[in-house]
């Protein structure tokens, strides 16, 4: 029987533990667009705009790859009265789990300044975080988005990061007394 024991314990798999830093595996960020719009303003060797353009009158490449163009529509404006832009729905997506601080800093500034400056009357726009911090719904008021979190200029930790400054913090105190 002893001998049973040995050769069981001889054929067992190998366990091999490694140990590290943690590094959590980076978040995959997948968007999926089913149209897109563009808009274009034609005009002639003068300057006037062209008009009664056809869906055929236009070749539509990505990466020069021709691509079908779904929707169509001619806007005209009248000569006295210029047409106003449509509005747009814009989402502001911070990665503020995994991108540098100094990066993520460029990036608010950038969001605050179009904000401040890049919107239309009529925009709406939404803010997400990564994090989960605090998230802005879609608002036509960029008041909210400039003083959420995601764009306020207290940097979002990771549970980690929150840990690691907890525990230095507490160990620089417990070693001053």
């Amino acid at each position: 029987m002893p001998l049973l024991l040995l050769l069981a314990l001889a054929f067992q798999e190998e366990i091999r533990i490694h140990s590290g830093p943690y590094k959590p595996a980076p978040p995959t960020l997948a968007v999926q667009a089913y149209s897109v719009e563009l808009s274009a303003t034609v005009k002639d060797r003068r300057n006037h705009p062209v008009p009664n353009l056809k869906i055929t009158d236009f070749e539509l490449l990505d990466n020069n790859k021709p691509q079908t163009i779904a929707f169509f529509s001619e806007q005209k404006s009248s000569p006295s009265t210029d047409a106003q832009p449509q509005p747009h729905s814009i989402v502001l997506i911070f990665d503020d789990t995994h991108t540098e601080n100094l990066t993520l800093q460029k990036s608010r500034n950038a969001a605050k300044k179009f904000l401040s400056e890049g919107i239309r009357p009529g925009d709406r726009l939404a803010l997400v975080t990564t994090s989960g911090a605090p998230q802005v719904d879609f608002t036509a008021d960029p008041a909210p988005l400039l003083a959420a979190r995601g764009l306020s200029d207290c940097p979002v930790l990771t549970p980690y990061q929150a840990y690691a400054v907890e525990t230095v913090s507490t160990s620089n105190s417990s070693a001053r007394k």
